[in-house]
């Protein structure tokens, strides 16, 4: 583990190498240190401290792993999404690696003290009927992360734009390489988008106002971006 000495807040972050992570890092550095947890050795070995970014292995998949990464920090932020099969579990579906890594982190965020957890979901249409599998697991996770005594923010956002954004580099790739494309009917689905600077101010909001935040308002609440 790379460590970083400082009296600023420790925040244990889960998917810090992604897209959001990545960004949030580098948006709220100036106010919080990072815990990243990682199940890849390469990255522990080869990071250093930039982003005010300590690197630790962690394999999301073993509760004693995650109970000792999370040990020291305040709070947490939960950035995970299975979008595949996992061989860790026999090519079971991603519904069921989703539920099963959010329970190891907020069990371990409950044993280490944390006092808030946010999670970043799906945007989700009024009522929840009707769900895709992606959208029915992310709301899954936000009941499995409010079943322990940790608060709990959900922000709820749907496709995110920003540079490293697999969206922003998809749309631009599609524009460009096809003159027309024929498209599926979910396209018809109405959606917003928004971003990743918005997402930043988002998260920053609810780390640092005590309304939307520790508070006790936000327990449970989710936000829609």
């Amino acid at each position: 583990m790379n460590k970083i000495q400082s009296n600023k807040p420790l925040v244990a972050v889960a998917g810090a190498s992604g897209f959001v992570g990545t960004h949030l890092r580098r948006h709220l550095s100036e106010v919080f240190c990072f815990r990243a947890l990682t199940r890849s050795p390469n990255i522990v070995a080869q990071a250093g401290q930039s982003h005010s970014t300590e690197w630790t292995h962690c394999d999301l998949y073993s509760l004693p792993q995650v109970s000792e990464a999370l040990k020291g920090c305040e709070l947490g932020l939960y950035l995970v999404h299975s979008m595949a099969p996992s061989s860790r579990l026999m090519q079971g579906a991603f519904e069921d690696t989703d539920l099963l890594l959010a329970d190891n982190f907020i069990r371990a965020a409950e044993s280490a003290g944390l006092k808030h957890v946010i999670y970043l979901s799906g945007l989700m249409p009024e009522g929840d009927e009707d769900l895709s599998p992606h959208l029915r697991s992310r709301l899954e996770v936000e009941h499995v992360l409010k079943s322990r005594s940790v608060k709990v923010t959900v922000l709820r956002a749907g496709l995110i734009f920003g540079p490293g954004g697999s969206s922003f580099s998809m749309l631009i790739n599609l524009v460009n390489a096809l003159p027309i494309m024929l498209l599926p009917a979910w396209v018809c689905s109405k959606t917003h988008s928004i971003d990743i600077q918005n997402v930043c101010e988002a998260f920053e909001c609810c780390l640092t106002e005590p309304s939307l935040g520790v508070g006790p308002y936000m327990t449970s609440g989710a936000m829609r971006l």
